[in-house]
């Protein structure tokens, strides 16, 4: 799978670090995830894994401002917040 959207499903650093872990999502490039509120520890995942490294696009649209910058700057042009 290349694309993966999961709109308002409240994954958390606990669903993202199964995603992380999934061999079926090796070729993982874009991911979606409107809608979530994602706290420090699910975006202490999204930044420490190879997996998301990989990313081409990384859709976060409602993420709260104190992590913004965060995902920004270790994702740059990649990440739409």
């Amino acid at each position: 799978m290349v694309t993966l959207g999961l709109g308002g499903t409240q994954v958390g650093a606990e669903g993202l670090r199964a995603l992380a872990d999934s061999p079926h999502l090796a070729r993982l490039r874009v991911l979606w995830l409107p809608g979530h509120a994602l706290d420090a520890r699910a975006v202490d995942v999204l930044l420490g894994d190879n997996r998301f490294a990989r990313l081409t696009d990384l859709h976060l649209p409602g993420l709260k401002q104190a992590h913004q910058e965060r995902v920004r700057a270790h994702f740059g042009e990649r990440a739409a917040v």
